[in-house]
């Protein structure tokens, strides 16, 4: 349940549209960090598993100002014994466009280990991905991606980028997504607003979306995945919920920091 608990949180970005992100209209800065608490949810039990992080970062490449985009998940040390869990996920991306030129996933889920590195290249419209888990050896695959393709960290940035003053409710937006040695595609639909009422009592007004799940051992299929996003200019994940097998598993959000703009969206109590 650990591994789902911090997994789903590299989906949020999953419903943008490839490109469609503005520079001027960018709702964070280098030097923002996101901290989010991982939880398992079964009736009326409430296990917090582990910690996710992300955070961005200034670089120059060849003369061109680049973004390093990072999120880090673990498990908590009283859970290790029974699903150990050590992600680390890193991409490099145009500041301008936000583009990605390279992601590097390393992770450890239990007896899992797993290596991905993409190299994006425009020229030629390809994805080199280097590819090798604890039970298998190396491998070098070379996908399309003349349709456009993120992988899934920048996808939560890209997200954040998104006119939501343009969408309907029941609006379907489409994707592109490497995951592994395989380009999927997926969408998300507008929900509209929600205000939404956290365990520990905090508020806040959000935008919601439920994006489609593929089939797998953890994860059921459909829209069973939902994303609640800050109703503000800085357009923050706050929450994100999925079903899985048994019970449902939550990320949310524990402190923000480094944001570019005023926190509007929570609602203080009186």
């Amino acid at each position: 349940m650990i591994r789902a608990l911090l997994n789903i949180f590299f989906t949020i970005g999953l419903f943008v549209n490839v490109l469609r992100a503005n520079a001027q209209e960018r709702p964070f800065l280098s030097g923002e960090s996101l901290h989010y608490k991982a939880i398992y949810c079964w009736g009326l039990i409430w296990l917090e598993a582990g910690e996710v992080t992300f955070s961005v970062a200034p670089k120059v490449v060849g003369c061109k100002p680049m973004y390093v985009l990072r999120s880090s998940g673990q498990s908590l040390p009283s859970y290790d014994w029974i699903y150990k869990v050590r992600d680390r996920f890193e991409s490099i991306v145009d500041s301008a466009t936000l583009k990605p030129y390279s992601f590097v996933k390393e992770s450890l889920e239990g007896g899992l280990k797993v290596y991905n590195h993409y190299s994006f290249n425009y020229k030629t419209n390809n994805l080199l991905v280097q590819s090798q888990t604890s039970f298998r050896r190396k491998r070098t695959d070379t996908l399309d991606i003349k349709l456009g393709v993120l992988d899934v960290l920048t996808a939560v940035y890209y997200a954040r980028c998104l006119d939501y003053s343009q969408l309907f409710v029941g609006q379907k937006i489409f994707l592109n997504l490497a995951i592994d040695n395989e380009i999927v595609a997926i969408y998300g639909r507008y929900l509209g607003k929600e205000r939404l009422v956290l365990r520990d009592g905090r508020i806040f007004n959000t935008i919601k979306f439920s994006v489609l799940m593929v089939d797998g051992t953890i994860f059921k299929g459909g829209e069973d995945l939902l994303v609640w996003i800050s109703d503000d200019r800085n357009k923050v994940p706050i929450m994100v919920e999925a079903k899985i097998l048994v019970g449902k598993v939550r990320a949310i959000l524990q402190k923000a920091e480094g944001l570019k703009y005023n926190f509007t969206s929570q609602v203080l109590s009186n």
